[in-house]
């Protein structure tokens, strides 16, 4: 659950908060009363592992490619209408 949870989140831009949201904990409780919700905290450091680790994998990948790699860049807008560039 905590895995789908923190899917959830991060394909959806999720503040880590809505863990704390009383409506979203009342939402959660009526669909499986005895449920135990991480905190906001554990939602942000299970991220930021699994960050860590994808990076590690990435590196490794990258490393072992022959030839020259190119990255680009295209600056936009997320769904929430959040600018990332100014």
């Amino acid at each position: 659950m905590k895995k789908n949870l923190i899917r959830w989140i991060v394909i959806n831009q999720h503040p880590f908060t809505i863990v704390e949201e009383d409506h979203f904990i009342t939402f959660l409780h009526s669909l499986y009363p005895s449920v135990r919700l991480p905190t906001a905290d554990t939602i942000k450091n299970k991220i930021m592992a699994y960050y860590e680790a994808d990076k590690v994998k990435m590196e490794t990948i990258l490393k072992d490619l022959p030839g020259k790699i190119s990255f680009t860049t295209d600056c936009w807008t997320s769904p929430s209408i959040k600018s990332f560039y100014h």
